[in-house]
């Protein structure tokens, strides 16, 4: 047997969402000659099915809004790195303490060493390195990325890397996060990356269309993704803490590029907040922002953030619409999150 239980494990977590029914289910799956063929067996399986919302194969599960010449792109950039203790490497060399995140635990020592529509990723689908690849080719000499809904920093960190890598110099990197508790882990993401925090921006606040204030469910570190802000008016300032949230700091893309000229790449992950944050700040982005990865939380936002960004000349390059499923309650359920790859002409 090749397959280890922590990899049975965590394809269970990533693939399922769930625990392994008991040891001798584990145990099953240890026949599995080697990863790829683990995950298959669960990509293929009824419950994977079921829990996507539609029948669908793995290569179609992996190809969503990525072209060939996309699968080239993720290619030229492939430079994993060795196996090491306590990490976890994407097919880009980046670095993860595999504790920052509960399912990532069982992958300690893993690499991902080839492309994801080949591997897949233990954090994130092909159409988001594609936009990422895209942005840090689009210039030279400097780079500014930008991360909002940082977790532990993982996007602003790895277009930093991959940046350093080509030569582009100076950089100035951004993290915008609203868990305080994630903040230590995002300090160590930098750090274990070669990256000096106190170099570049590591802000705690919520990202959205007001500076001011907004409550925010307190989570561990650990925690996984999907939180959301809830955004007050400078008259609710006051309002008294609700339990299982924190107040913090808001805070609108204006005021936090407003020392920057030209910013390579914005990263967006804020839980549904990103139409008002995009249309609060569509002049900022007009002048200033060569590429953006959305990740996008609804159909009705996608359809918006197309109507704003089309408007004003912005190009979509790449596309995965959120998966959802029919709901009992009459509203859209979301499976997987969707993902907009854009780029502005004017600056690229």
């Amino acid at each position: 047997m090749t397959v280890s239980r922590d990899e049975v494990v965590s394809a269970y977590r990533m693939l399922l969402g769930r625990e392994p029914e008991n040891e001798a289910v584990v145990e099953g799956h240890r026949a599995a000659r080697d990863w790829p063929a683990l995950r298959d067996a669960f990509v293929n399986s009824e419950e994977y099915r079921a829990t996507t919302g539609r029948v669908r194969s793995h290569l179609d599960s992996l190809y969503d809004g990525v072209t060939a010449g996309d699968e080239i792109l993720l290619r030229r950039h492939l430079d994993p790195g060795e196996a090491e203790s306590g990490f976890v490497r994407n097919f880009l060399g980046t670095r993860m303490k595999a504790e920052f995140t509960l399912p990532t635990v069982a992958l300690s020592g893993r690499v991902y060493s080839d492309i994801p529509t080949v591997v897949g990723d233990y954090h994130a689908e092909s159409i988001e390195f594609v936009g990422l690849l895209k942005a840090i080719e689009a210039g030279s000499g400097s780079f500014v990325a930008v991360e909002l809904g940082a977790g532990w920093g993982s996007w602003s960190v790895t277009a930093g890397h991959v940046a350093r890598r080509l030569g582009r110099a100076p950089i100035r990197l951004y993290a915008v996060e609203a868990g305080a508790a994630r903040m230590d882990n995002i300090r160590q993401h930098y750090r274990n990356n070669g990256f000096d925090p106190d170099a570049h921006q590591i802000v705690n606040a919520a990202m959205g269309p007001v500076d001011g204030f907004a409550l925010f469910p307190r989570v561990t570190a650990d925690d996984l993704w999907g939180e959301q802000a809830i955004f007050l008016s400078a008259a609710d300032s006051e309002v008294p803490e609700r339990p299982g949230y924190d107040m913090v700091p808001s805070i609108t893309l204006g005021t936090l590029l407003r020392s920057e000229t030209l910013v390579d790449l914005i990263h967006f992950d804020i839980q549904g907040a990103e139409q008002d944050t995009i249309a609060d700040a569509i002049d900022v982005l007009n002048e200033k922002v060569r590429y953006m990865i959305i990740g996008t939380h609804g159909r009705v936002i996608e359809g918006s953030i197309m109507a704003i960004l089309s408007e004003h000349g912005w190009w979509l390059e790449n596309d995965q619409p959120a998966r959802i499923k029919p709901s009992a309650h009459g509203r859209e359920e979301i499976v997987v999150d969707g993902t907009q790859v854009w780029r502005n002409p004017r600056l690229s």
